[in-house]
């Protein structure tokens, strides 16, 4: 998997096909994606850049509730870290957005910007196809 390339590295959430689409977990979140091509059951794991990770206030609709842990300042942007429900996520952002340690802040992504991988083999998966928003349940 492609977690090596790029600093920060690749925000990696484990899931499996299910019949109505791909369930991927971060933590107790779900995240429902259409499928293409593959079978029930298979394990894969998503990949979402930090750089499409946008930051979003707590309780958008669809967005993903995280807490902010710390705030990398690099010039005119910043890495911001947050913790998805135990699992470390982190978004790069050139925004006027100034989080502080410990507040919530909402994720927002696009499936266009999700890169799958087989979570057996970590290679590349390019049988999706999402063109809808990404709902979180």
């Amino acid at each position: 998997m492609a977690t090596f390339v790029g600093a920060p590295a690749m925000n990696i959430l484990e899931g499996a096909v299910e019949f109505d689409g791909l369930s991927l977990l971060g933590g107790s979140r779900r995240l429902a994606i259409p499928r293409v091509g593959l079978p029930v059951g298979t394990q894969v794991a998503a990949g979402i850049r930090p750089e499409a990770v946008r930051l979003v206030a707590p309780g958008t609709p669809g967005a993903l509730k995280a807490t902010v842990d710390l705030v990398e300042e690099l010039g005119a942007g910043r890495v911001v870290y947050v913790d998805l429900d135990g699992a470390s996520f982190c978004a790069v952002t050139s925004e006027a957005v100034h989080p502080a340690p410990g507040t919530a802040v909402g994720l927002m992504f696009s499936p266009d910007e999700m890169h799958f991988f087989s979570s057996e083999t970590g290679s590349r998966l390019d049988v999706f196809k999402a063109s809808v928003p990404v709902p979180a349940h």
